[in-house]
């Protein structure tokens, strides 16, 4: 008789397979449901969609840094629409784990949840405009959750990120025209010398640039009063609280 195999036959590993992205949003809008119906569950339930967290950060990650670009692998996988239906279902979610009231969970898995939308806030919000939109609002936002988020992504961003890349606008694929005039194998288009003093190929700004730099001066401004007020209360904390915030980092990146 011959041993059953002990390989892992489902997609909950670190797999360049969209596919889990959906299942796990499966059981988790499936725990949360559970948890409404039947309170008395919500312990066992909070494990699930806690391990559900930590499944889809990781592979979040491996979708990153996949050599295959997103919506390409997405489309392989039979999402016509590239993934974005279900990623934005996926990132409401999590946003509802850390501010919906009417979701009660614990501070673990709202801690998780943050996680989540650093690692993955380049799918969840895959083009410039997308990503200063976002940070606009979370700038303009007065929630604890929204904020701790905020501080969570910039610091993410200021790691990898220059702010100048946040503030360029969203790079659309060019069309290619074919030269008639020549067969394709001979066509060619001539090399031009750029202008001297002028970038060739200047990529355009973004138009919420200026408002998005602004925002962020405020924050920097709001912070710096913030710590100043708390080393005059406690010179202590003078050593033991780190000098540059989140929005100063993205800045300075």
């Amino acid at each position: 008789m011959s041993r059953p195999s002990t390989a892992i036959q489902h997609y909950f590993s670190v797999d360049e397979d969209p596919r889990v992205f959906q299942l796990l949003y499966s059981i988790m809008t499936q725990a949360i449901e559970e948890i409404k119906a039947n309170p008395t569950s919500q312990q066992k339930m909070a494990y699930v969609i806690l391990a559900c967290l930590r499944l889809l950060k990781v592979n979040l990650h491996d979708v990153i840094v996949a050599p295959i670009r997103l919506r390409k692998l997405f489309v392989k996988s039979g999402f016509e629409d590239g993934g974005t239906e279900l990623i934005g279902r996926i990132r409401d979610l999590l946003f509802s784990f850390i501010t919906d009231p009417q979701i009660d969970t614990t501070d673990l898995i709202k801690n998780e949840a943050l996680n989540v939308i650093t690692v993955g806030f380049v799918i969840f919000y895959r083009n410039p405009s997308e990503q200063v939109q976002f940070l606009l609002s979370m700038l303009q936002s007065t929630s604890k959750g929204r904020n701790t988020l905020l501080d969570k992504v910039l610091y993410e961003l200021s790691a990898w990120y220059t702010v100048s890349d946040l503030l360029t606008e969203d790079v659309k694929p060019k069309e290619k025209k074919e030269d008639t005039s020549l067969p394709p194998t001979t066509a060619v288009k001539p090399k031009q010398t750029p202008k001297e003093g002028k970038e060739e190929n200047p990529v355009p700004t973004n138009t919420q640039a200026k408002t998005l730099l602004l925002a962020l001066l405020d924050r920097v401004v709001l912070e710096a009063k913030e710590q100043i007020s708390m080393y005059k209360s406690d010179l202590k904390s003078v050593r033991s609280t780190p000098s540059l915030t989140a929005s100063l980092r993205i800045l300075l990146a």
